[in-house]
């Protein structure tokens, strides 16, 4: 039996088909404005009294082609989309041919262009056989006054304003199609026996000499990278901990000594760990910082959940990625006050717990064989 699909598949399905949408309502909108603008053109020729008025009907055309596209787009996405989530139900991942889709939509948007670029330039020289493209306007010369020849008729300056106009149009409906698809994301599964996390926990007061640091390590964990590229903002991370599996190194210490740190530390007045058994991260947002080669350095926000509060945490990581294989380093300061913990103290606060600890993570993670979606 296939193992079943994860939350996070079903949601990358769902962020595909409502870009397809968003492809489909552009090329819509920009359908109707091209077929529209013709009637916008014969009202300006016969605002001007252009003697070579003319019939500017294929616009109708070119908006109506785009408005179909538009169509087709929609009702194709919803068909892909109801075969994938179907796929994910029954088990399967296979990938997407969304880049296809893609590339098919920017080559009908290519050829629609050339067209309407071919049916300008006619549209100027049919008007230039009507209309002197140097029609002169002239002041009265009394008075001493100066007549200059104008070299540009209504028709030319028309022209000129609609292909402006069909280019930049064109330029917004190429941009909305391709940034939301040409996307290759890249699954990667955490190799728990060669990643490390670790928690620094430090200490304070004023017979702090006599307390002692500690260094706890997570045994137990799992989760996944979905690394997008070119654009990393559409990667994610997902990360699971077992709070049980937290144990204390605590290097030079009595071994009865890290006992009884690893009893508070999962007893109910630290982790509590019976009643708060996993320790949970969601990454909302990913921003590419720098980037040199196959390494790069991201900030990774997104929702960490802890002793049965969540809040969001920014997490700035270096990734490198080499032969199917992801590292990710990183750390980052946490307040134990922010998830409802209270700092350990001791001696009336002689002796206490630091609020803020330290989080470091090491994360190799292997390539998913046949990921690329």
């Amino acid at each position: 039996m296939p193992p079943a699909a994860d939350l996070r598949d079903y949601l990358a399905v769902e962020r595909t088909f409502l870009a397809w949408i968003r492809t489909g309502l552009a090329l819509m909108g920009f359908g109707f404005v091209v077929a529209r603008f013709g009637l916008f053109l014969q009202q300006i020729q016969l605002v001007n009294r252009s003697l070579g008025a003319q019939s500017t009907g294929l616009s109708l055309w070119f908006g109506t082609a785009l408005i179909a596209a538009g169509i087709l787009v929609h009702v194709s996405s919803a068909w892909r989309h109801f075969q994938l989530v179907r796929q994910l139900d029954q088990g399967h991942t296979g990938s997407s041919r969304s880049l296809s889709y893609a590339l098919s939509t920017a080559i009908f948007l290519a050829v629609v262009g050339l067209a309407m670029a071919i049916y300008l330039l006619s549209v100027r020289n049919t008007a230039a056989n009507h209309v002197s493209a140097k029609k002169e306007f002239a002041m009265p010369a009394d008075n001493g006054i100066v007549t200059k020849q104008s070299h540009h008729s209504v028709e030319g300056c028309t022209g000129v304003a609609m292909r402006s106009f069909l280019a930049a149009g064109f330029i917004w409906a190429m941009a909305s199609v391709l940034p939301a698809h040409a996307q290759n994301r890249t699954v990667y599964t955490v190799d728990t026996k060669q990643s490390k996390i670790e928690v620094h926990v430090y200490r304070e007061g004023f017979l702090k000499a006599f307390g002692h640091d500690h260094q706890m390590m997570a045994t137990e964990f799992s989760g996944t990278v979905q690394l997008a590229e070119p654009d990393a903002s559409a990667s994610s991370v997902t990360l699971v901990v077992e709070t049980k599996s937290l144990v204390v190194l605590d290097p030079g210490e009595a071994e009865k000594d890290r006992k009884e740190v690893q009893e508070t530390m999962l007893g109910e007045s630290v982790l509590d760990a019976p009643r708060f058994p996993r320790i949970q991260f969601a990454s909302s947002k990913v921003r590419s910082t720098a980037r040199k080669g196959e390494a790069a350095d991201l900030e990774v926000e997104g929702t960490l959940s802890l002793h049965g509060a969540a809040k969001l945490v920014s997490l700035p990581v270096h990734i490198l990625v080499s032969g199917g294989q992801l590292t990710g380093d990183g750390e980052v300061s946490l307040l134990q006050t922010d998830y409802g913990i209270t700092p350990i103290k001791v001696g009336g606060g002689a002796v206490r717990v630091k609020d803020k600890l330290k989080l470091s993570f090491h994360i190799v993670a292997k390539k998913e064989n046949g990921s690329n979606r």
